[in-house]
């Protein structure tokens, strides 16, 4: 399977064209993710801390996820149909981007995990 085709299928779905006079132009919606991040720094002069922030836990999920079962093509790519897409390190943004129900989901759960470890982590060096 061909990631960047499916990566480039899912780009063009959240892009459109308008027409001013004789000019035409082609563009293209932010991800969710891509507007909170520049909603955080443009806001309040912006606040690059929590846009840090957001970026930081992104990476981190994204780099988390090391595998899956059951996603299709059309998780990633709206209408893409049911054919199932196996696990690559580089669809996992592109996942994380169309299916932002994934990606809270996921979020919630992997930052509680890390919370955990890390608490169980700082007992053990106190014992």
């Amino acid at each position: 399977m061909d990631f960047a085709d499916i990566a480039r299928r899912a780009a063009a779905a959240r892009e459109f064209t308008h027409t001013i006079n004789a000019a035409q132009f082609t563009l293209r919606l932010p991800t969710r993710h891509e507007a909170t991040v520049a909603l955080l720094r443009a806001s309040g002069g912006g606040d690059f801390a929590a846009a840090a922030m957001v970026e930081f836990r992104r990476a981190l999920l994204a780099a988390g996820i090391v595998g899956w079962g059951g996603i299709v093509v059309g998780d990633i790519v709206p209408g893409g149909g049911d054919e199932s897409l196996p696990w690559a390190a580089a669809a996992v943004p592109l996942l994380l981007d169309n299916r932002p129900d994934y990606a809270d989901a996921l979020g919630e759960v992997y930052m509680a995990r890390m919370a955990e470890r890390t608490s169980a982590t700082e007992a053990a060096e106190k014992n």
